[in-house]
């Protein structure tokens, strides 16, 4: 049985690295708890931004040299993930689940 690997998204990494974030708490023991965290490049650059504010540049450095030995998985979107990202866009357009 095939076992799915959870996608990160930019405020769970954020929280987890600036331990004066009010989640840092709750999502530490999750990461340790997973093997691997799917981390999205294209997320790098708004993480960068959040931990650069909230928790210095040298931060963001530490969190950029230890990246190759953590549990995130960097991935590249590919042209398909690109394509079913503006599909998703435009079916939910008139939503306020996508702002």
């Amino acid at each position: 049985m095939e076992t799915a690997i959870p996608i990160a998204d930019t405020e769970f990494v954020a929280a987890l690295l600036n331990q004066r974030d009010d989640r840092h708490q709750e999502v530490a023991p999750i990461y340790l708890q997973l093997r691997e965290i799917i981390l999205p490049q294209t997320f790098l650059a708004e993480v960068a931004y959040l931990l650069g504010r909230d928790a210095g540049v040298l931060t963001v450095a530490a969190f950029l040299k230890g990246l190759p030995r953590s549990r995130f998985q960097l991935t590249a979107l590919s042209d398909r993930d690109v394509e079913y990202t503006a599909q998703i866009l435009e079916t939910y357009a008139d939503s306020a689940l996508i702002l």
